[in-house]
């Protein structure tokens, strides 16, 4: 709830995910994992990377669109394995990929996945600083999400 001069002027609810992360090379097959519970009636899944969709299975006709790299298991599909597989890895690739289920009513299990693809040489170079930088934002984003819960 956000309010000025003591007044409240409106409400905002915001979704934190904290995705699983991902690191693959440039040329080589990745499986984006994701789990979902798939025994009851469900109209659909979508894999979306940066909110645009990159893959749609509908289970009634056992019809798959995508983009010609992405694929997603039908057989898997019945057990509830929802991942996305991308053959082969290219730079364009990377970024924030996330499972959705019965129409976006569901997240699928992680919520979201985030990617990173890298070149055979930056592959091998030392990325601490990097992956230093990216603990302290999910460690901020975690206190942001706890300090808005507590609100509640």
């Amino acid at each position: 709830m956000c309010s000025c001069n003591g007044q409240s002027v409106t409400e905002i609810k915001l979704k934190v995910i904290v995705p699983t992360f991902v690191k693959a090379l440039e040329g080589e097959n990745v499986t984006l994992p994701c789990y979902g519970d798939t025994r009851h009636d469900v109209k659909d899944v979508k894999w979306k990377k940066d909110g645009h969709r990159v893959l749609l299975y509908t289970p009634a006709n056992r019809s798959v669109t995508t983009e010609s790299r992405f694929t997603m298991s039908v057989e898997g599909f019945l057990d509830g394995d929802l991942s996305l597989h991308i053959s082969p890895v290219h730079p364009s690739d990377a970024g924030l990929y996330q499972c959705l289920i019965h129409d976006e009513s569901q997240d699928g299990e992680p919520g979201a996945v985030l990617l990173k693809v890298e070149g055979l040489q930056q592959f091998t170079t030392n990325n601490s600083a990097q992956v230093s930088v990216l603990h302290v934002l999910l460690g901020l984003f975690i206190i942001i999400y706890i300090v808005l819960e507590s609100r509640d």
